[in-house]
């Protein structure tokens, strides 16, 4: 009967020690879901052969404001600004970064990915618009 009484309150300590592990985990947020670099090494690792252009500061300050004006129209902002495509593919990538993590993302075709890349770098060299 003792034994029993030990194995009982045992498992009830167990039981009330796992809610509330469990409670507190779910408070928990992950302070960034999409990691730029572990998006990027993994674009990398599998898309042989892809291209990836960093924009950085003024670059992508205004590749980011292009980018926001396209459909559907949005308020991103961040600090870097990556274009992601396979040479000889119709489609790229954009992502909008934050900080190290991927704040926004979109598919679009090659075309508007070089307008974007070409507005930034001709205001990246001091160029205006």
């Amino acid at each position: 009967m003792r034994r029993m009484l030990w194995q009982v309150s045992y498992a009830l300590l167990l039981m009330l020690c796992s809610i509330v592990g469990e409670a507190r985990a779910q408070e928990i947020t992950p302070r960034c879901p999409a990691p730029s670099t572990t998006i990027l090494l993994n674009m990398m690792r599998h898309t042989p052969g892809a291209v990836i252009r960093e924009l950085r500061g003024d670059e992508a300050t205004v590749a980011i404001g292009i980018f926001n004006l396209l459909p559907p129209v949005g308020d991103e902002r961040g600090d870097r600004f990556y274009i992601a495509l396979l040479p000889g593919a119709p489609l790229a990538h954009l992502l909008v970064a934050s900080h190290g993590c991927i704040e926004n993302g979109a598919v679009v075709d090659i075309h508007t990915a070089a307008v974007i890349e070409n507005a930034a770098k001709k205001v990246g060299a001091g160029i205006s618009l």
